[in-house]
This record gives structure tokens, C-alpha cells and sequence, in this order.
């Protein structure tokens, strides 16, 4: 009885310790898209900016031209 239970304990050690190593990799895995986001948010925002900054220089280079 005591060899069956040590050897439940070494496959649930075993199962924790694979478990544990599984969440490391998603966790790895999660953090690198949250990163990859974040940058392409800050990419879109810059060009969005930057539209914005090309279109209010046309407008008020029509608006200076038509005067």
C-alpha cells in the first residue's frame, strides 16, 4: 500500500511539474503577443497621426490657395 501511494505522489509530482512547465511556455507565449500589440498599436496610432497631419496640410493648403 505504501509503494502504490509513493507512487501516486512521483505521477502527480510529475503531472505538477509538466503542468507548471506548460503555464511558463503560455505565459512566455502570451506576454510576446502582448508586446507584439502594443507595438502595432503604437505603429497604427503614429500613421494615424501622421494621416491626420498630411490632411490638415491639404485642407489649409486649399484653404490658403482658393483665397
Amino acid at each position: 500500500e505504501l509503494s502504490g501511494l509513493r507512487q501516486a505522489l512521483s505521477q502527480a509530482e510529475s503531472s505538477l511539474v509538466s503542468l507548471e512547465q506548460s503555464f511558463a511556455a503560455y505565459r512566455v507565449a502570451a506576454e510576446m503577443r502582448i508586446q507584439s500589440l502594443e507595438k502595432s498599436r503604437d505603429i497604427w496610432r503614429i500613421a494615424f497621426f501622421a494621416a491626420c497631419a498630411v490632411g490638415a496640410g491639404a485642407v489649409g493648403a486649399v484653404l490658403i490657395s482658393g483665397k
